[in-house]
Parts: C-alpha cells; sequence; structure tokens
C-alpha cells in the first residue's frame, strides 16, 4: 500500500510540475548599467554610479567597455585601495580585458576571475547566462593584424569560439573595439579609428545578433540607430540590434555611462522581441558586404566568416556540438555531469553564471527532454533529488532546482528552504545507517546549481573529514577559510562569484573562493580518499558509471530506503 502511494504521489508531483512549467514565466525588467573607458578613474566612475542610483534607484549590475585600468602610479595606487577592499563598489561589476601589455599583469588569467571585491574579469570571451535568464556575449581586447593574438588582442579563432558558444538569444554584447563597417546604411556616418575596430567583432554580432551590443575605445558616444537581422519579405522578423558606442570616463564631451532596463531574451514575448522600431535600417553586414570583406581581408577573416554561410549538415551539427547537444564522439552529457564547458575553451569563464544554455536545453532543468530521469528519487515544489552518475556510494545523491538556477545564492528562498529540508533529510538517513552526511557544491564551470551529499562512515569523525579537505586543499595550494555556521553563502560571496563550499554534518562551513582554476573533481577526490570512503577508483564519476538497468534498480532501492525520511511523501 506504502509503494502505491509513493507511486501515486510521485506521479502526481510530476504532472503538477509540467503543468507548473508551461505557465508563463514572469517578465521582470533587469536594470542594468554600461560603462565606457574607465581608464583609471575609479573614483570618477563609481561616484558617477551612486549618483545615478540615488536618483533613480538601485540597478542589478554594471558592466565596463573598453580600457578599465591604466599604467599610472597614481591609478596603481587607487586601484590597491579597491583591490584591498578599502574602498567599496556599488553594486556588481563585470569588467573585459586589456587592450595593451601595459596593464595585463592587472588581469589574473584569459579565464577571468575576481580582481576585486565585487569586481570580475569575465575573461577573454565567452557567453554567460545570469541567474535572472539575461544572456551576456563578450569579447576582449584589439584584432590581431598579423594572425598571432598576444594576451590583449583577438584573432579568428576566438571569434570562431565566441560564436559555437553563443546562440541566437543573445541579449547584450560587450567588446572593447566597434565593429569595423557598423556605421553602414547609418544616417550618421563617421569617421573612426580603425586600430579600434575589429572584423572578428563585426562576424561575432553579424551571427549572435545581440539585441544590445557596447563597446568603447573610440573616444565618443555613438548610439547607432538599430539594424535589422532579417531579410525582408525573405524571413520572418527577427529582434533588432541596438549598437552603442560609449565615451570614456576622462572625456569632456560625450556620454560614457548609459542606463536602460530590459527584459531577457528567455523571459520575453516573441510578439514583443521581434517589434520593429520605424527608424530600423538595413544591417550593415549583407551577405554581399562580408563576402567582400573576406576577399578584402584574407584567409585570417575567411576563418571568422565561414561559420555563419555553413549552412549545410555539418554546420548545423556544429551549432548543435556548442549548445551541449553532443559532445565528443556524439557521447551524450548526462544528468549527473562535472559541470564542464559546453565548449572545449580554456577562455570560457563561469563567475555565478552559467553558460549560454536555454531551460529546455539544459541538462539538469527538469523539463529538459535531456534529463536522465530514471535518476530522479524525489521531487519537491522547487528542488528534486537524483541518484548521482558515477557515484561514490550507491547513496551518493545529487540536490538541484527544478528551474535553471546556478548557485545557491541566486536560489529563490523557496527553493532554498526546500534545499535544506532534503539536506536535513539526508542527515537524519546517514544518521540512522550509521554515516555522517557530507555536502559540498563547486560554483565553477558549472551549468545549474548541483548540491552532492555523500554519506561518510562514522568512524570516520567530523574533524577528520575536515583535516581531509583542509589538508588536500593547502597541498593543490590554496585554502579553505570556515564560516560562521549560522551564515549563508548569500552573505559571504558576491554574486556571480566562483566558490568551492563544503558542509559537514556537524553544521561547519568551508569555503574557498575561486579566483584562477580549479580542480573540477576536488570533492570527489577527497571523500574517495582511502582515508574516508576508500574508494579511490571512483574519484572520476565517468570512470565509474553503470548500465541503465543499474541505475534504475540503484534508485529504486534509495527511494525505498529513504522513504520514511522523505517530506515530500508527506508534506
Amino acid at each position: 500500500m506504502r509503494s502505491f502511494l509513493f507511486f501515486f504521489t510521485f506521479r502526481n508531483r510530476i504532472v503538477t510540475l509540467f503543468t507548473r512549467l508551461l505557465l508563463p514565466m514572469e517578465d521582470k525588467q533587469l536594470r542594468i548599467l554600461v560603462s565606457g573607458d574607465v581608464c583609471g578613474e575609479y573614483d570618477t566612475m563609481f561616484q558617477r554610479v551612486r549618483s545615478v542610483m540615488k536618483k533613480n534607484g538601485d540597478f542589478n549590475v554594471l558592466f565596463c567597455v573598453g580600457s578599465f585600468f591604466a599604467d599610472s602610479e597614481a591609478s596603481r595606487e587607487v586601484w590597491l585601495e579597491y583591490k584591498e577592499g578599502r574602498r567599496a563598489v556599488p553594486l556588481p561589476t563585470y569588467i573585459l580585458g586589456p587592450n595593451d601589455g601595459s596593464t595585463a599583469d592587472l588581469f589574473p588569467s584569459a579565464d577571468g576571475g575576481e580582481v576585486a571585491p565585487g569586481i570580475t574579469y569575465l575573461g577573454h570571451h565567452g557567453v554567460l547566462r545570469t541567474a535572472t535568464g539575461l544572456a551576456v556575449a563578450y569579447l576582449s581586447g584589439h584584432e590581431t593584424r598579423n594572425g598571432k593574438a598576444e594576451a590583449w588582442q583577438h584573432a579568428a579563432a576566438d571569434g570562431n569560439a565566441l560564436t559555437e558558444m553563443g546562440s541566437a538569444e543573445t541579449d547584450i554584447l560587450l567588446t572593447s573595439t566597434w565593429p569595423e563597417g557598423v556605421c553602414k546604411y547609418s544616417p550618421e556616418p563617421m569617421s573612426l579609428d580603425p586600430t579600434s575596430e575589429s572584423s572578428i567583432v563585426a562576424n561575432v554580432c553579424r551571427f549572435l545578433q545581440p539585441r544590445y551590443h557596447f563597446a568603447g575605445l573610440q573616444g565618443f558616444f555613438h548610439e547607432r540607430v538599430p539594424f535589422r537581422n532579417h531579410e525582408v519579405l525573405r524571413e520572418r522578423p527577427k529582434p533588432v540590434t541596438r549598437f552603442i558606442g560609449l565615451a570614456g570616463a576622462t572625456a569632456k564631451k560625450g556620454r560614457w555611462l548609459y542606463a536602460f532596463s530590459m527584459t531577457p531574451w528567455s523571459r520575453s514575448p516573441l510578439v514583443d522581441l521581434n517589434k520593429q522600431p520605424p527608424d530600423v535600417t538595413e544591417n550593415p553586414w549583407s551577405r554581399s558586404n562580408v563576402a567582400k570583406a573576406t576577399m578584402d581581408h584574407g584567409e585570417e577573416t575567411h576563418q571568422a566568416m565561414q561559420f555563419f554561410f555553413d549552412l549545410g549538415d555539418r554546420g548545423k551539427e556544429r551549432g548543435r556540438q556548442a549548445r551541449g547537444q553532443r559532445r565528443g564522439r556524439g557521447e551524450r552529457r548526462s544528468l549527473m555531469d562535472e559541470g564542464l564547458p559546453l565548449v572545449p575553451s580554456k577562455h570560457q569563464r563561469t563567475t555565478g553564471f552559467s553558460p549560454a544554455v536555454t531551460p529546455d536545453s539544459c541538462w539538469f532543468c527538469l523539463a529538459s527532454p535531456n534529463v536522465e530521469k530514471h535518476l530522479v528519487v524525489s521531487i519537491a515544489e522547487h528542488m528534486y533529488m537524483a541518484l548521482a552518475k558515477g557515484p561514490l556510494t550507491p547513496e551518493h545523491m545529487l540536490l538541484s532546482p527544478i528551474s535553471h538556477h546556478p548557485s545557491s545564492p541566486t536560489l529563490p528562498p523557496p527553493a532554498l528552504a526546500e534545499a535544506q529540508k532534503f539536506i536535513r533529510s539526508l542527515k537524519l538517513f546517514h544518521e540512522s545507517r550509521g554515516a555522517r552526511a557530507i555536502m559540498f557544491e563547486r560554483n565553477y564551470r558549472s551549468v545549474h546549481l548541483q548540491l552532492q551529499v555523500v554519506g561518510v562512515p562514522s568512524h570516520c569523525s567530523t574533524e577528520d573529514i575536515k583535516e581531509a579537505f583542509e589538508k588536500d586543499a593547502k597541498f593543490r595550494g590554496f585554502d579553505l577559510q570556515e564560516i560562521p555556521e549560522s551564515s549563508d553563502l548569500s552573505q559571504v560571496v558576491p554574486m556571480g562569484a566562483p566558490y568551492f563550499y563544503v558542509e559537514l554534518d556537524s553544521g561547519q562551513k568551508l569555503l574557498h573562493r575561486i579566483h584562477n582554476k580549479f580542480p573540477l573533481h576536488f570533492g570527489r577526490e577527497v571523500l574517495a580518499h582511502k582515508c574516508l570512503l576508500n574508494v579511490p577508483e571512483r574519484s572520476d564519476w565517468r570512470a565509474c558509471q553503470d548500465g541503465r538497468d543499474t541505475e534504475e534498480r540503484q534508485a529504486a532501492a534509495f527511494r525505498k530506503m529513504f522513504s520514511p525520511f522523505d517530506f515530500t511523501l508527506t508534506d
């Protein structure tokens, strides 16, 4: 009888879940600020931002295009105060990379990372999605003119990688330089510095078709009239692109701080997205223009262009790979993947954002057709629990939100409360079996929140487990800091910052703020060590996968064992 009731409840929750997911999402506008070249004038810029916020209310985020740093001794001294936290920033701030060699030492690596409290370097190039669904693509530096790209330059290969990461649902494109030819068909033709234009940026804009494109380095403000991204009478309407070139913070004339509101593409009705304003112009990069540019710029530009016109099966397949539908030699990405980048680029960076995947293509959103639903053990209103793929033990569980959220700080309060209920239930379950429940999370190169909970035999004390994590971290060259048990991650980690987090059975919490590279399997490797679970051969989930039949049996067995502790059956 209990099995029948469980099945009935489980079935009803799935039906309720999919009914809810079919309903329209809340139309919530984001308030965004974008700055032009800061050039070391940090106080000027942030004081202006504070003034705007005081007059107009809070904004969600600040993006900076062009050159953020300057090489003067005075600006470096001021920057040190921001870096050390002696000067605060008014809102989360994201910057692009260097545009010359003089300030390259101020950036942690091409992968990006936090450069000061509240200020994050996005990376050389990538596509990011915020917890609110905003899709942001970015490309740093000048275009290389000799094929070899320095740290402050971009080449055709970088543009190709970015277009493969991206999709046709890009809200914002941020670049250091203007796209070459963007003023074509504009009623305001102008003379531009050719060293601060890029044909590669033009290619990226032509392919991604962002709703907004911001750039710097030209030294003046220009808001181009919108241009269309479809061929009239031959294609269905698409959202227009609005290009805005921003002046620098040191400019005596010209607008360098741009404020606007937008609803992310993923939350907008198609009819609103596709509206064509009365002043819209032709796209500056028509097919004939692109073909001519290919001849003018040679093979380097041709490599950057070729992706746009490869419309056969090969091109479609590459697009599918870029969006994570296939990887490697046709290997499917599994529900419990370790969150590797969807494309193999050393420049891709996830700073609390997820790579640009939509909920229906995400491998963790429960409504996605890609989810391996036979691994699911329990479903609540906002969270679900599933057997980990390639588990350390048969009781290795993974907790994920039903909707698309990349990390714990981005969870809405109801989802966070359910996650905590699942963790408490798992602690009770493992205590009843003579084990300690250890939970860990890695918000780094991941697309969707994964809280992993593993039981460790109670003959391993809490201090033993804590010491194992701390020693292994120290051996690898980083520290795990203990944070107050009463605190939550949103209080100690800025929104968007990458981190690794462990919660012990005692409630003790260990945190590492990731600034550079981080071992993706760190949590598994520590627990798999011979001093704890003694299963070192299972530290990499890919080396210990079971067949579907075995996974179904394991999930069913755990579901039965866990049922006395499963709050979803009684709430």
